[in-house]
């Protein structure tokens, strides 16, 4: 990113039901205006990559695959997510 830096408000959902992570980021993507929501998929990490999802309230907006990193999906998270903040925050 050139130029001023942008701020961007970021939350992390987290945690190990994933029902409730669901009802949570649904809630904010409906009650915070023009958010969206970055998930990444860890389920896939056998398989060497992490699939990564970008929504906000209407549905899907981009997904794809992350390759592992060191074959560490932590790593790959890290890799993906700092360049995809970065990106979000430039498009406003």
């Amino acid at each position: 990113m050139s130029g001023r830096r942008t701020k961007l408000p970021v939350v992390i959902v987290c945690g190990l039901h994933s029902e409730a992570r669901g009802e949570v980021v649904a809630g904010l993507l409906r009650d915070v205006p023009h958010s969206v929501a970055l998930h990444h998929d860890l389920s896939t990490a056998t398989g060497g990559t992490v699939r990564r999802s970008l929504r906000d309230a209407g549905g899907e907006l981009a997904s794809g695959e992350a390759p592992l990193v060191n074959e560490c999906a932590c790593c790959a998270l890290r890799e993906d997510l700092v360049p995809e903040l970065e990106r979000l925050a430039g498009d406003g």
